[in-house]
């Protein structure tokens, strides 16, 4: 027979602060992701610096480059360049970087194929990496290296899997959705507009409508992910179709924890935006810029993290109970569902007296 417990009512904000909990007791899965991240941006990253090494040279534009950055010399440089290293320009410093990448997102800019090919390896990295965070987060306490790695590579090939259907959904809304919206729709809705500001307001109303079918799209994945490590599922598939089960009949909780997340996301943006980069510091500009630019990879990975603690956290106090219990392998710890329920009932037969 299962075991009927209530829940008490709880804030979406509640969550997230209990979410930002747990990230705060993983301190080291969160150096771990920001070090992963870099590791996996290095070869773009020495490619570029070999092009602009060869560029320079020994000219006085080497000397301007370290005082900060020349915007005449990027446009010359990306005149000269092809690949990967012409897509150094006034668009990747500062917060120019994030809207250039909002506005790609957008409008399906075309990017060159050694970027999608970083793109590819960060992928595959934080989808083998996502399986010991999520499980880590599950278990709240600390499970070592051997534990992390364990519960990556047990969930890896399912992460995999749900990974490929995520690709082909995420396709499907770039490819083909957001031409439709974007392009064929919005042409067939302005074509007797004579008024610029209301093709333009339908044209931001296409944007809305294309960025929350991405969040909605975002939400369900993630849940799946949660779903598949926490419970020890193998199916992505069943992993994908329990998490839109779980958004549609939680949708006003589960949407609302899932706007905190954001509206956490947006303000590591926007006080990204605020910081001021000329030399205050007594540093030149350039070196300046580096360390504030780690400084919000960190934060904004720290926000990705986020997402994930604050919606095991959700999933928990919605549906941890006995009938989710997923079977365990032997040579392996207990699933993190498990680990949670048996946690809180051995606690509370520990305060009852023994025969």
């Amino acid at each position: 027979m299962g075991v009927s417990r209530v829940r008490p009512q709880v804030s979406p904000f509640a969550v997230v602060r209990s979410g930002a909990k747990r990230l705060m007791r993983a301190p080291a899965l969160w150096a771990g992701a920001c070090l992963a991240t870099l590791v996996a941006a290095l070869p773009m990253l020495f490619v570029i610096r070999g092009a602009v090494s060869q560029h320079l040279d020994a000219s006085l534009e080497a000397a301007a480059a370290v005082r900060g950055a020349n915007h005449d010399w990027m446009l010359e440089f990306g005149e000269h360049t092809a690949g990967v290293a012409s897509t150094l320009g006034a668009s990747v410093l500062g917060f120019a970087a994030t809207l250039d990448t909002v506005s790609a997102l957008l409008d399906g800019t075309p990017r060159p194929p050694a970027v999608w090919a970083t793109v590819a390896v960060g992928a595959l990295v934080w989808t083998f990496l996502s399986g010991g965070i999520i499980d880590r987060y599950a278990r709240d306490r600390v499970t070592g290296a051997r534990g992390f790695f364990q519960a990556c590579g047990a969930s890896f090939w399912p992460l995999s899997r749900l990974a490929l259907l995520a690709a082909i959904v995420y396709g499907a809304l770039f490819f083909s959705w957001r031409p439709w919206l974007l392009s064929t729709m919005h042409g067939q809705l302005t074509r007797d507009v004579s008024v610029e500001r209301t093709a333009i307001l339908m044209r931001l109303v296409g944007y809305v409508v294309f960025l929350v079918s991405l969040a909605v799209a975002h939400l369900i994945f993630d849940y799946a992910k949660v779903r598949l490590v926490v419970e020890e599922r193998r199916s992505a598939f069943g992993a994908w179709r329990a998490a839109a089960g779980l958004v549609r009949r939680h949708a006003r909780g589960t949407i609302a924890v899932y706007a905190w997340n954001v509206a956490v996301l947006a303000l590591v943006m926007a006080l990204y935006s605020l910081v001021d980069l000329p030399g205050r510091w007594g540093v030149p500009s350039l070196w300046a810029g580096v360390v504030v630019g780690q400084a919000y990879l960190a934060a904004r990975i720290g926000a990705r993290l986020l997402f994930w603690a604050s919606e095991v956290e959700w999933f928990e106090r919605q549906l941890a109970h006995v009938r989710f219990i997923a079977p365990s392998l032997p040579s392996r710890p207990e699933p993190p569902i498990v680990e949670r329920i048996t946690g809180s009932a051995s606690s509370t037969h520990e305060s009852q007296p023994h025969d």
